[in-house]
């Protein structure tokens, strides 16, 4: 990686190894230690759905937290990926606007926010090189508020570090993306609002689900026929990609999927995070240890003993170009 998406990808680690560490604390207050080893464990024994494609209980506020101990950077870079490559094509293809890019996303099961996270980073690329944005407005959905309020607090915390460290010129075209950025998340359906002359991206980032599937394709192609979207961004497991097929808005209509090389994105591992994980699993062990009845011992191992990088898990990603 280079110098700034390393200043970048740390400010991230920290926000994110911050909010953790808070919430852990929170959720702990007034818990014996085998009672907060015995939520950990039942956490991850939910999580562990998510790695076999299948929906966790994402309002649990456990279960939460260890999301974004693990898979919220991994969503994070390869949204990343994705959009960087998209902002990158439009550099080159598309005449530049007078006062620059304006961009509007609509992210259909936004969870922890892994798109605007995403989207925040291949902004900062792109005024990195001369490309000239001006706004960037997301509309986020999603049926948890947990997750929504995860991400809005490490969203929070980012941009607080960030602008705390105004002596890092590495950060500067990080404040800048986070300073034009607008979102607007809830648990209802947003009603876009359309503007002439916007980008117009549509998402939706691991958001499918045997269980949800009739109510994520009637969402999906309600939005799609209501923005008219530019490109669609959409993601999930290796194992659920007959199931992203069957959701997508933009099978057999007039979109290309567009199979570009995708950049490397970010590198290495979380430390901060990573320190987190480790402090956790060492309370547990000096309480007792986790019991592993029907828990993958290997999952264990990788998500409390291993670090946490960048690496997405098995994906399978789609991206959709208007023709």
């Amino acid at each position: 990686m280079d110098e700034l998406q390393l200043a970048n990808s740390d400010a991230l680690d920290e926000a994110i190894a911050q909010v953790a560490r808070e919430e852990f604390n929170r959720l702990s207050a007034n818990l014996s230690p085998r009672a907060i080893a015995q939520h950990i464990e039942r956490a991850l024994r939910e999580l562990q759905k998510f790695g076999r494609g299948n929906e966790p209980d994402f309002e649990d506020e456990w279960v939460a937290l260890f999301y974004v101990l693990w898979y919220h950077p991994k969503h994070t870079n390869l949204v990343y990926r994705m959009t960087d490559s998209r902002l990158a094509m439009l550099q080159k293809t598309r005449a530049e606007l007078p006062n620059g890019l304006r961009l509007h996303i609509a992210d259909f099961g936004c969870g922890s926010l892994a798109m605007q996270f995403g989207t925040m980073f291949s902004i900062a690329d792109a005024l990195a090189r001369g490309q000239r944005v001006s706004s960037v407005r997301i509309e986020g959905f999603d049926a948890s508020g947990t997750m929504l309020r995860l991400g809005e607090w490490i969203w929070s915390r980012l941009a607080r570090i960030v602008n705390h460290k105004s002596d890092v010129p590495a950060l500067d075209y990080l404040r800048t993306a986070c300073g034009i950025m607008e979102s607007i998340n809830g648990c209802v359906a947003p009603k876009v609002r359309l503007e002439p002359r916007d980008e117009r991206w549509l998402s939706a980032i691991h958001t499918v689900y045997e269980q949800n599937i009739p109510d994520v394709e009637k969402h999906l192609n309600r939005l799609a026929d209501q923005m008219k979207p530019n490109a669609g961004f959409l993601t999930t497991f290796v194992y659920k990609e007959d199931l992203i097929y069957q959701a997508s808005p933009f099978e057999k209509k007039s979109y290309d999927q567009y199979e570009p090389p995708l950049p490397t994105g970010l590198l290495g591992h979380l430390e901060h995070v990573s320190k987190i994980r480790h402090r956790i699993l060492n309370f547990v062990d000096d309480n007792g240890g986790l019991q592993h009845e029907n828990v993958d011992d290997d999952f264990i191992t990788r998500f409390l003993r291993g670090d946490v990088d960048w690496k997405p898990n098995r994906p399978v990603h789609l991206i959709y170009t208007k023709r």
